[in-house]
């Protein structure tokens, strides 16, 4: 494999954590690591020695994926670039926590869905795609959220499969601004101006979000886990992934899009929507009591079509609903949409960054937040969007498709980490026109992350979501 790559200038000393990278790193703890999961079903004669060359050679062009993290006067520091990312292959250990003090931020897992090691990708609503191929492989991308964000895991999986083809990357770029969005940041990315941290911080910290109910699935575990494609018979050494995917095919999310565009809605509006609504209807089969719903938006920082070396620049927006607010579908919808126009209009998801920096400054003080036992968010929901076209690896296509080398990547889904007070992880990706619900949930006592309680949800989200059309 012959690939050029544009490798970016790493730091030659210690450079501190950013604010919010150093919150992602002290937020995460055992049981619920701070990390984020991408992954691309690929069907074809999959080759792991080229895909470790492939990883090595796209991550020379990402300092942070290189480094490890150290401690200085109380402090993380990113050190300079000495370790590479690891392809490990059906281990029995590959989701175990990222430690950045020994290893890369970033770990690709490869599991073959022809063997008896792992489960199926998940269920999918509507026809599907059908045919079966000879050989199809899950590359799963774990990645510390401290080091990248979800659109950075896009582009670091383009610069892969780029490689693997033997092709050069694409290069970086500045993009354009998008208006209110950066104009008000400074350059070490902090908001310049706007509403005080208290003015943010007060609607934040009275509105109280009720968490999902701790309650068993309706269905049993393992009618459940076989929906999902789990038999009990093919539970091996090897776990699964610790997320579950429900999908909406071709023709039930184009006219999902339809029916948004009709509205002056986005596809991710009624996404965000439907996971509030499934929030508080669990809640009422759960205690007949549906509650307040705030759900955790991540939104991109990045200057429209920029591309640069992974790292997380990410701000957060939250949206709050009562159970009389989310209790009329189509306001819902309208509503969320309007407030999607505002976020990005204002830039008013940066505004989260102003109190990480405070938080930051003091590192006892940013600690004792994140172990603070209360419900930030009910849920938080990351819409990825198509990540073919964060990905651009300029491959080939066969049928609307990547195919890198002799692989066709037929599916991308991908969640955002789990934290103790917020009970669902939700991510929305749209590969090839169909939409995946990926997601993480642990509502199920002495169940951390519960595979039967995920399905259950992410298929609440599903039909909520039908029920539009």
């Amino acid at each position: 494999m012959q690939a050029t790559v544009f490798p970016a200038s790493p730091a030659d000393t210690p450079q501190p954590l950013a604010p919010f990278e150093h919150l992602m790193l002290a937020d995460a703890r055992p049981g619920y690591p701070m990390t984020l999961f991408l992954e691309c079903e690929v069907e074809g004669p999959l080759s792991v020695a080229r895909l470790r060359l492939a990883a090595v050679a796209a991550a020379a062009r990402h300092p942070l994926l290189r480094s490890r993290v150290a401690w200085q006067s109380g402090r993380p520091c990113w050190l300079p670039p000495d370790v590479d990312p690891v392809v490990e292959v059906a281990s029995a250990g590959a989701w175990r926590p990222i430690d950045l003090v020994r290893e890369s931020g970033l770990r690709l897992v490869v599991l073959s869905t022809d063997s008896a090691l792992t489960t199926g990708g998940g269920r999918t609503i509507g026809n599907g795609r059908s045919g079966a191929a000879s050989s199809r492989h899950r590359v799963v991308m774990v990645a510390h959220h401290a080091a990248l964000d979800g659109v950075a895991a896009g582009e670091f999986f383009g610069d892969l499969w780029a490689c693997y083809d033997g092709r050069e990357p694409p290069r970086f770029s500045n993009g354009r601004r998008r208006g209110a969005a950066t104009d008000g940041l400074t350059e070490g990315g902090l908001p310049a101006g706007g509403a005080s941290l208290m003015e943010n911080t007060w609607p934040f910290a009275t509105f109280r979000p009720r968490p999902l109910a701790l309650i068993r699935p309706l269905a049993p575990a393992g009618g459940v886990a076989g929906a999902a494609g789990m038999p009990a018979a093919r539970v091996q050494a090897v776990p699964p992934p610790p997320f579950e995917t429900v999908s909406l095919d071709r023709e039930v999310t184009s006219r999902l899009r339809a029916l948004a565009a009709a509205h002056a809605w986005s596809l991710n509006d009624l996404v965000v929507a439907s996971v509030i609504r499934s929030a508080g209807a669990w809640n009422a089969r759960a205690c007949s009591r549906s509650g307040n719903v705030r759900v955790t938006l991540p939104v991109s920082l990045r200057p429209i079509g920029s591309r640069g070396p992974a790292r997380n620049n990410l701000g957060y927006a939250f949206l709050d609903r009562t159970a009389t607010a989310y209790a009329d579908r189509q306001r819902l919808a309208a509503g969320l949409a309007e407030a999607s126009r505002w976020i990005v209009e204002t830039g008013a998801a940066g505004g989260f960054l102003k109190a990480a920096s405070v938080l930051a400054s003091r590192p006892w003080l940013l600690r004792a937040v994140t172990r603070l036992p209360v419900c930030f968010s009910t849920a938080v929901v990351s819409t990825i969007g198509d990540p073919a076209r964060r990905m651009k690896s300029g491959v080939p296509k066969v049928d609307g498709l990547e195919a890198p080398g002799d692989l066709v990547i037929t599916g991308v889904r991908g969640t955002p980490p789990l934290r103790p007070g917020t009970r669902a992880a939700v991510g929305a990706t749209t590969y090839a026109g169909e939409l995946a619900l990926t997601g993480i949930c642990s509502a199920v006592p002495g169940e951390r992350l519960s595979r039967p309680a995920t399905v259950e949800f992410l298929t609440l989200v599903a039909d909520e979501l039908l029920a539009y059309l």
